[in-house]
């Protein structure tokens, strides 16, 4: 019998796309994504607890809760997972992650997909990428109705680089297509920076801003789509990074319009400062609002980039091709 789980979440960075991954955009006009999964992970760990606790339930994430009843739980996704998984033992749940929370990357969802699996395969439970996916987006669209969208749950559950088509004409309203192209996954590798602004912010806030503008935006988030549709058909198979960096650019511009509160003169002047510091092209990670920059800086310019910008921090990353894994059990 397993008593224990540990499991292990890429979270993801989407480059072209995000925002038409939204029901209200995608039951009108076909969505589409282009979005891959980072080696920044978080872990979950999760245990039976035996007889000699005193809860039912302990978690550890950047706070303690004890607690007895599923009920009780303030972790959104964790009460509402376990609920799903009709979870009825004493447990411990404990989360840590490469990265924080708001950063742009994905992380809630990434947590919600995590657990799900953690949770089915503590019950053993059937396991695939497809359903740890749709449980993770009944946790958070469903449940508990953030105003959010379904990409970020795929990436990590799926992992890789993938282009995904959402439409309502889809099984579950998606269609993920995976990329295998080694020139893109080397030179996007190779010559692409994360550059940390330096704030958190809630994308609940921006993304329901976003929202309720959604048919002013609706132009805007047409040519999102149309723009990624035609860089992966047109663009991808015969890479070049300048094509890449113009798409980011001109997607980082079309997302601006969607909220005010995507952008402000702060990150403009980060932006502006990377293409004066050796970038060709960049966008603001998420929901916007603060988190990451993703930069395209040719190898050969990153030095002086970085000490260009050397009043920020600045990360590597290489792609990650495993989805969700469970990496350990009964230890």
């Amino acid at each position: 019998m397993t008593n224990s789980i540990l499991v292990k979440v890429p979270l993801r960075i989407s480059l072209l796309g995000g925002g038409t991954d939204f029901l209200s955009y995608y039951k009108k006009s076909t969505g589409r994504v282009l979005s891959f999964a980072i080696n920044k992970y978080i872990y979950i760990l999760i245990k039976e607890l035996n007889d000699y606790f005193d809860e039912n339930y302990r978690l550890n994430y950047f706070v303690t809760e004890r607690v007895n009843s599923i009920n009780e739980i303030s972790n959104d996704i964790t009460r509402e997972s376990l609920s799903l998984q009709q979870y009825k033992n004493k447990l411990y749940i404990s989360t840590i992650a490469d990265i924080p929370q708001s950063s742009g990357l994905g992380s809630s969802s990434s947590f919600a997909v995590g657990l799900n699996l953690a949770l089915r395969a503590i019950q053993g439970k059937k396991i695939d990428k497809n359903l740890v996916v749709r449980d993770a987006i009944d946790v958070e669209l469903l449940r508990l109705k953030k105003p959010i969208a379904i990409q970020d749950q795929i990436a990590a559950g799926y992992g890789g680089i993938n282009y995904i088509e959402f439409s309502t004409n889809y099984k579950d309203h998606y269609k993920v297509n995976s990329i295998d192209s080694r020139d893109f996954i080397k030179e996007l590798t190779n010559n692409s920076l994360l550059v940390w602004t330096g704030k958190h912010r809630s994308a609940d806030k921006i993304l329901s801003d976003q929202e309720k503008n959604k048919d002013i935006n609706f132009e805007s988030l047409k040519s999102l789509s149309d723009l990624t549709e035609e860089y992966v058909k047109k663009s991808l198979s015969k890479f070049k990074l300048e094509d890449l960096a113009n798409a980011m650019n001109e997607s980082w511009e079309i997302k601006k319009r969607l909220s005010k509160m995507i952008s402000d003169n702060n990150f403009d002047r980060i932006y502006n400062l990377a293409l004066k510091s050796g970038a060709i092209g960049g966008k603001l990670l998420g929901a916007g609002g603060g988190g990451f920059f993703l930069f395209i800086v040719k190898k050969s310019e990153q030095k002086k980039f970085k000490n260009s910008m050397e009043d920020y921090k600045i990360e590597n990353f290489s792609i990650s091709f495993e989805g969700a894994q469970i990496i350990n059990k009964n230890f």
